[in-house]
C-alpha cells in the first residue's frame, strides 16, 4: 500500500512520523483558491445603514409589542411574515 502513495503523500507521511506535517503544498493550494476582497466603500455604507435601520426599527417597536402582550405580538409577527 505505501508504493501506491505519490511524492506528497510519501513526504507529508515521513514528516508526520517525525511529529510534524509538510504545509508547503496544503498553503500553496489554498492560495490558488482564495476569495478576493470585492467590497467598495458604497456596498460598506449599504451593510451599515441597513444595520442601523433594521437595529432601530427593531427598537423601536420594543412599546408597541410590550403593550400588545405575547399573544399578539406572535400574531402580528406571523401576520408580518405572510406579506
Amino acid at each position: 500500500m505505501a508504493d501506491n502513495l505519490s511524492y506528497n503523500d510519501k513526504s507529508l507521511s515521513k514528516d508526520t512520523e517525525k511529529g510534524y506535517e509538510q504545509e508547503e503544498t496544503i498553503t500553496a493550494e489554498i492560495e490558488s483558491t482564495q476569495v478576493k476582497r470585492g467590497l467598495k466603500m458604497r456596498h460598506i455604507s449599504m451593510i451599515s445603514l441597513g444595520g442601523t435601520l433594521g437595529t432601530g426599527l427593531f427598537i423601536g417597536t420594543a412599546n408597541a409589542l410590550a403593550d400588545a402582550g405575547p399573544v399578539n405580538a406572535l400574531i402580528a409577527y406571523l401576520f408580518m411574515a405572510t406579506i
